[in-house]
């Protein structure tokens, strides 16, 4: 009944975070702060909301069907998924040890794990995005416009997570956002191929 309760208590905890990080993400800001930074939670909420795109383009090229597979093709499905997945989560990863690594230049406070939540939670409108992808991998365009406002949620997180001052919070968040869509890019450029391989 204990364990009940406290699996309830962290379903509930997740899906507050969601919302309030999407709606209200000034104030979830200053709660993020207020929390002692977990990675593995970090790492489950990552792992969990990855699963969106994947089981979108499981769903889309494995059961739906795309141009050429009518009936669905299980490898082109777990393949393009699977890439999805494994992207996202190294992404993610790799823009918190950028956005901890230039914190100095700005003036900013240098520590990983709140460079992690910073981008983790910032990353939540670009997964949930992720269910566009039962449309077809073609509307990957759609999802990144969506997610840009993952870069004003950064935006938002850098003087509350990171210490940033004011005057140098521009500046950050270019270099952030010239780096995550250098990223995006060039893991979309290589998703062309995994999927030219299947054909």
């Amino acid at each position: 009944m204990e364990q009940e309760s406290k699996m309830s208590i962290l379903i509930k905890g997740f899906f507050s975070r969601i919302t309030n990080i999407i709606s209200s993400p000034e104030n979830e800001w200053s709660v993020i702060k207020s929390e002692n930074p977990n990675k593995t939670s970090l790492f489950v909420y990552t792992f969990i909301m990855s699963l969106i795109p994947f089981l979108s383009l499981y769903i889309k090229y494995a059961i739906i069907g795309d141009v050429g597979y009518p009936e669905g093709n299980p490898i082109e499905g777990l393949t393009l998924g699977g890439y999805s997945f494994f992207s996202s989560i190294i992404l993610v990863y790799i823009l918190a040890w950028f956005l901890d690594f230039r914190a100095p230049a700005f003036e900013a406070e240098k520590n990983f794990t709140r460079s992690l939540q910073l981008v983790v939670y910032s990353f939540t409108p670009y997964w949930l995005a992720g269910v566009i992808y039962i449309f077809g991998i073609q509307l990957t365009s759609v999802i990144h416009l969506i997610s840009l406002y993952s870069i004003y949620m950064i935006y938002l997180g850098l003087p509350k997570l990171k210490d940033a001052k004011s005057t140098k919070t521009v500046g950050y968040i270019i270099n952030i956002a010239i780096a995550m869509f250098a990223l995006r890019f060039l893991l979309a450029y290589l998703s062309q191929y995994i999927r030219l391989y299947i054909d």
